[in-house]
């Protein structure tokens, strides 16, 4: 079954903001390079949160599934919140009520579940994306690991620019090996 996640709405603050790059990188100046900067951090958490699979900041999401499940998995974490469940008949969107289904939290990634004795709506229809889970994230607990592999990782790209791409400076800077302590391993 496929997903499909989007962000909708603000983001919350990031867990790095451009000053703390600044100090970290101990540069003096003052506003020269604060585009350039900005624009590695952005890649740097980016980065970090997909690797991850961590929320780095509260975040509301939309997921597209292509149908219903006795358990939707939800790869976000950690999960705050279900906000609305909706399913498409006839080509409109209809809410699921929300006593029929419960937030189940886990370690390593939560799920919309069940109630014991409801079902999900069955006459959902058949075509891909025909349910909608909105939900948010908080951030995890163990932000300062990830926070300290956020600054290695833009001091690495900041002193290299224009030499290697992101994903393998990641590496190189060492910050994968702080991301790989909180990272929830995909099956």
């Amino acid at each position: 079954m496929s997903q499909f996640y989007e962000v909708i709405g603000a983001r919350g603050d990031p867990p790095v903001k451009l000053q703390d790059a600044k100090d970290y990188l101990k540069l003096e100046h003052t506003n020269a390079d604060d585009g350039l900067l900005n624009g590695i951090l952005q890649v740097a958490l980016e980065l970090a949160e997909g690797y991850t699979s961590q929320g780095l900041r509260e975040a509301t999401w939309k997921l597209l599934v292509d149908g219903f499940e006795d358990e939707i998995l939800l790869k976000r974490n950690p999960v705050g919140a279900i906000t609305s469940v909706r399913h498409l008949v006839d080509g409109g969107w209809v809410v699921v009520d929300s006593g029929t289904y419960y937030l189940k939290k886990g370690v390593q990634s939560s799920r919309v579940a069940l109630k014991s004795g409801e079902s999900w709506p069955p006459n959902t229809d058949d075509r891909g994306q025909s349910v909608e889970v909105v939900f948010t994230t908080g951030i995890i607990e163990k932000i300062k690991k990830v926070r300290l592999g956020i600054l290695m990782h833009v001091a690495h790209l900041y002193e290299n620019r224009g030499d290697n791409d992101a994903a393998s400076s990641a590496k190189k800077s060492g910050a994968t090996l702080l991301y790989d302590q909180v990272r929830i391993a995909r099956v």
